[in-house]
C-alpha cells in the first residue's frame, strides 16, 4: 500500500460535493447514500463502514448489518426515510462535510450561484 497515495473522492458523490444541500432533494440523497455505501471506492473495507455511519447519521447497528453493505444501505434509508424535512436536512449537510473533510474539498461558490 503506498503511504503518499493521493485520496479522491468516490466518483457517486464527486458531483454532488458542491451543491447545496437544501439544493438536493430527498430522494437524491436516499439514492446519493446507497450509492456510496455500497462503493468499494469510498469505503474499501466494511469495517471502514461504522464509523461513518455513527458520525455522520448518529446511528448504530448490529455487527451483521455491517458485514452486508447491501443490508445497511436499506436499513439505512429506512432510518431517513421517516425523519422530518429539518432532521434530513441537518444528515445532508453532516454527510458532505464528511466527505469535504476526507477529501479535503473546497466549497466553490460557481456552482451554487447556478443553482439559484
Amino acid at each position: 500500500m503506498e503511504k503518499n497515495k493521493e485520496l479522491h473522492p468516490p466518483k457517486s458523490i464527486v458531483e454532488f460535493l458542491n451543491i447545496p444541500a437544501s439544493k438536493i432533494q430527498r430522494e437524491t440523497f436516499f439514492g446519493l447514500v446507497m450509492c456510496v455505501i455500497l462503493d468499494k471506492e469510498a469505503f474499501k473495507r466494511n469495517d471502514d463502514l461504522k464509523p461513518f455511519v455513527i458520525k455522520v447519521f448518529n446511528l448504530d447497528f448490529k455487527k451483521y448489518v455491517y458485514d452486508s453493505r447491501s443490508i445497511l444501505s436499506s436499513r439505512l434509508v429506512k432510518q431517513l426515510y421517516i425523519k422530518n424535512s429539518d432532521e434530513l436536512h441537518n444528515l445532508k449537510v453532516e454527510f458532505f462535510i464528511y466527505f469535504k473533510k476526507k477529501y479535503k474539498i473546497e466549497y466553490k461558490e460557481s456552482i451554487s450561484k447556478w443553482l439559484k
